[in-house]
C-alpha cells in the first residue's frame, strides 16, 4: 500500500495552487488582453503587463476574494475577473459591498447576486471611481474578513 506523508501532500497542494494561479493569469491575459489597467505608476492594457505584475495583481485579487470568504475557484476567478474588467475597488461600492457581506449566504450565492443585482448605473459609478492604489490591499471590512 502506498503511503503519502503530510509533507508530500503539502508539496502537492502547493503545486496545485500554483498551477491554478498560473491558469487564472492565462485566462485573464487571454480574455481581457485589451482591458485597461490603471496602476499607481502607469496605465496599460492587460497584454502590456509583464507576467510578474499580472501574477501579483492576480494573487492580490485572489487573496482579497478569499478574505471575503470566496472559497470556490469559480467564485474566486469571477471576483478576480471583475477587478480587471471594472475596477480593483469594485467591492467597496456600497451596492456591491452590501451583497458581498450578506450573512448566511454561500460564496456562490453572493457572487451570483453581484451579477444579478448590481445595476448598469452602479457599474458605471464603479468604473468612474477606479482607484489604482487599491490593487494591493491587506484585508476587507465585513463579516467575511479574516
Amino acid at each position: 500500500m502506498i503511503q503519502i506523508r503530510e509533507e508530500q501532500l503539502r508539496v502537492f497542494e502547493r503545486d496545485v495552487d500554483e498551477r491554478y494561479r498560473d491558469r487564472l493569469c492565462d485566462v485573464i491575459a487571454d480574455q481581457q488582453a485589451n482591458t485597461l489597467v490603471k496602476l499607481p505608476e502607469k496605465n496599460c492594457t492587460v497584454c502590456e503587463l509583464d507576467r510578474r505584475t499580472l501574477r501579483s495583481l492576480t494573487d492580490a485579487s485572489l487573496a482579497l476574494a478569499e478574505s471575503y470568504g470566496f472559497d470556490r475557484e469559480p467564485d474566486q476567478a469571477a471576483f478576480t475577473a471583475i477587478r480587471f474588467a471594472s475596477a480593483p475597488n469594485f467591492d467597496l461600492h456600497p451596492a456591491v459591498a452590501t451583497i458581498l457581506e450578506w450573512p448566511g449566504r454561500t460564496s456562490s450565492m453572493r457572487m451570483n447576486a453581484v451579477w444579478r443585482y448590481t445595476t448598469n448605473a452602479e457599474w458605471e459609478e464603479i468604473e468612474l471611481s477606479y482607484d489604482p492604489a487599491t490593487w494591493i490591499r491587506k484585508s476587507v471590512r465585513g463579516s467575511h474578513a479574516r
